[in-house]
C-alpha cells in the first residue's frame, strides 16, 4: 500500500489517474486526502480515527467508490457525523469503526453482499442504537441477506431497503 500522503494536499487542475483510480479535478477532497491507495487501485481507510477528520466539520459524508475497507475505530467518537454513504466496493468494516458517533443517524451501504464486520461498529455508550436513532439502508434485494448474516444480525432491526 502507498501511504495516505501520496495524494494529500493537492489541488487538481486536471484529472489524474493513480494506480488505476481516476480522480476528477472536481472530486470531493475526502476522496483524495484520506486512506491508503492499494496497488490494485482500491482504497483502505486506516485504523484508529484516521478518518475522523474526514467528517470533522461535515455532517454528511460519501466515501469514494474505490474504498474497500474501513479500519479499526476509523471514525471513532466523531459527533459531527450524521449520515454516511458507503460504496458498493466495500468488503470490510473493522471493529469500532463508527463507535461513539453519537449523532450518526443514517448509514447507506451500497454493497449488495454484506461487508465482513468486526465488533461494535455502531455502538454508542456500549450498546446498539435504537431504530429511532440509527437507520442502515442497503440495496432492496439484499435486506434479508444482511438481516440473516451472522455478523449483521444484531443490527437487523435497523436495516431497511434503499428507496
Amino acid at each position: 500500500m502507498l501511504g495516505p500522503t501520496a495524494l494529500r494536499n493537492y489541488v487538481l487542475m486536471s484529472d489524474i489517474k493513480f494506480h488505476g483510480v481516476t480522480y476528477n479535478k472536481n472530486t470531493n477532497p475526502i476522496d483524495l486526502k484520506y486512506g491508503d491507495l492499494n496497488n490494485d487501485g482500491s482504497i483502505s481507510i486506516g485504523d484508529v480515527t484516521s478518518a475522523y477528520s474526514i467528517a470533522n466539520n461535515q455532517s454528511v459524508v460519501t466515501l469514494h467508490d474505490a474504498v474497500v475497507s474501513i479500519g479499526y475505530a476509523a471514525f471513532y467518537g466523531n459527533s459531527t457525523l450524521e449520515e454516511i454513504t458507503l460504496p458498493a466496493s466495500l468488503t470490510k468494516i473493522d471493529s469500532a469503526a463508527f463507535e461513539e458517533c453519537s449523532n450518526l443517524s443514517k448509514v447507506t451501504i451500497n454493497a449488495v453482499l454484506p461487508p465482513t464486520i468486526g465488533t461494535e461498529i455502531f455502538y454508542v455508550e456500549g450498546a446498539i442504537p435504537s431504530a429511532t436513532d440509527l437507520e442502515i439502508y442497503v440495496p432492496a434485494e439484499s435486506v434479508d441477506i444482511y438481516k440473516n448474516n451472522s455478523e449483521w444480525s444484531e443490527y437487523a432491526t435497523l436495516i431497511k431497503p434503499i428507496a
